[in-house]
């Protein structure tokens, strides 16, 4: 009787520490937006996409040049991105870095700089012009489905 009270209380010591030691090793994701990883997943949809309409060798080459401008533009704006913070501190380095004075300035340079949005969907515009005319029906299918998926996962987090 003594060694299952012995046994018992073996098992509930290692399954407490055991949860102890695990939750004091549990890696918090950072969030910040690695240009890498970010173009290598751009890139894996885009060339799958390619794959799946079995673009020819014609289209195959145009997709690469226009591949290549992607990513120089996205490392560009991923450069941009990453400078934001030192332009903010330069603001604040100014004589007089009053709060109104450090905001209108950054609105200033927002304002001058360029929406990648835009530049962004005129890819995807060079892209579908490369497809003949069934790629382009396929090209739409996925198109729609992709757009119905993230309204579905937008609508279920929704508040309200």
């Amino acid at each position: 009787m003594k060694w299952k009270r012995y046994m018992m209380a073996t098992v509930c010591l290692v399954i407490i520490s055991g949860s102890v030691v695990s939750c004091g090793f549990v890696r918090h994701p950072r969030h910040e937006i690695r240009s890498k990883r970010a173009t290598n997943v751009v890139f894996l949809r885009m060339d799958n996409e390619a794959t799946r309409l079995g673009l020819t060798q014609a289209q195959e080459e145009e997709y690469e040049r226009l591949k290549k401008r992607v990513t120089l533009a996205m490392e560009r704006d991923f450069d941009r991105f990453r400078r934001t913070p030192d332009e903010a501190l330069t603001l604040f380095d100014e004589e007089d870095p009053g709060f109104e004075t450090v905001v209108e300035g950054w609105k200033r340079r927002m304002a001058q700089a360029e929406d990648p949005r835009g530049k962004y969907l005129d890819y995807l515009v060079e892209f579908y012009n490369i497809l003949d005319e069934r790629q382009k029906g396929l090209f739409m299918e996925d198109l729609k489905k992709e757009l119905e998926r993230a309204d579905r996962f937008h609508r279920t987090r929704r508040w309200g």
